[in-house]
């Protein structure tokens, strides 16, 4: 989605709208109140209350900012919970009960990263927040629609054919990360399968979508080229921890992106990231 800018000032970025003039203003144009922060700004011609439109235009491009997901992912709640798995691998028993609680934790820590980068927060949650509070479906949310892919892929192989194989496997590598956001967002299964709700995630991204899954592969790849540099010169009970803790690692660097490019196209997307809230008491973005 391209910028919008001011109506009056053609290098300042739109922050408002007023729907009843269809004209967009920067913030040079609509300085708040300071005596009265609570107030809701109104548009000048009309006097009808503004709509805020977030960072939609003045958020820095996600691929501008490759470092700050690594760097996002070096907090303390990343590296906590990338701990706690690489713990797990050495001293949690073989049961599958076990690492099903595991995973749901560590699921409803991604999914919660994902939605605090799509709010423009830039402070990790905590690892303790993932034992608490509602999201622990999100794993199995999340594992239907990974079976569902294994299924498509399993029906594409009983064509015989290596055209049909790999678009099929092309295409879900394509639309797996845009089903994963709406999850995320939405927290339904409905949401992350439905082709017009993950469609419009694609559809608000553009081509810039393709950039996002290129960086997301070699993101999700890296773990797998690390642990195999390492596999020559580390014992097994040293690799397996190792290699737990770059998932989580670069699991957790994966989902700032994902969250942060929600945060990018939140325009094209129909919210605002504050929304609700007075821009001048908001959380502080990124």
């Amino acid at each position: 989605m391209d910028k919008i800018y001011c109506h009056y000032h053609y290098a300042q970025p739109a922050t408002w709208r007023c729907l009843p003039c269809e004209r967009h203003y920067g913030d040079c144009c609509v300085p708040l109140n300071a005596d009265a922060p609570e107030e809701w700004p109104r548009c000048a011609l009309c006097n009808e209350r503004l709509t805020f439109l977030g960072a939609a235009n003045t958020a820095q491009p996600f691929w501008e900012r490759i470092p700050a997901f690594f760097a996002y992912a070096l907090q303390s709640g990343p590296l906590a919970m990338s701990a706690m798995l690489a713990l797990a691998s050495l001293f949690l028993p073989p049961a599958l009960l076990l690492w099903l609680v595991l995973f749901s934790v560590a699921t409803k820590y991604f999914y919660s990263v994902i939605e605090a980068c799509s709010l423009g927060v830039g402070e990790a949650p905590s690892l303790a927040s993932a034992f608490s509070g509602e999201g622990f479906s999100l794993f199995f949310k999340q594992l239907a629609v990974f079976l569902l892919a294994f299924a498509a892929l399993w029906l594409a192989a009983d064509f015989d054919s290596e055209a049909v194989y790999w678009a099929v496997t092309i295409g879900l590598l394509l639309v797996l990360p845009a089903s994963i956001i709406r999850l995320a967002l939405d927290k339904t299964l409905g949401a992350a399968l439905s082709p017009g709700e993950v469609g419009q995630v694609i559809r608000a991204m553009g081509w810039r979508y393709l950039i996002l899954c290129a960086f997301l592969f070699i993101l999700w790849q890296s773990p797998a080229w690390v642990t195999q540099m390492l596999a020559s010169g580390l014992p097994k009970v040293v690799l397996m921890p190792v290699a737990m803790f770059l998932f989580g690692y670069f699991s957790v660097a994966m989902c700032a992106m994902m969250g942060y490019a929600v945060y990018q196209y939140q325009g094209a997307l129909g919210y605002a990231a504050d929304d609700g809230e007075n821009p001048a008491t908001s959380t502080k973005f990124f």
